[in-house]
């Protein structure tokens, strides 16, 4: 008999929009923060400003 892994489904935050802090600027001029330590780019934002993220 033949066994199948099954990997368990990645949770997810049930949050719909969370708040971030720009942290620095990418080559672009795009704000750059940090979402569980992945980083997330936003247009027009400045380091020290909050941003929200959907």
């Amino acid at each position: 008999m033949a066994r199948f892994f099954k990997p368990e489904k990645n949770k997810k935050i049930e949050q719909k929009h969370q708040l971030i802090t720009i942290k620095r600027l990418d080559h672009h001029g795009d704000g750059v923060g940090f979402l569980q330590k992945k980083p997330v780019f936003v247009p027009g934002a400045l380091p020290g400003e909050h941003a929200w993220y959907s």
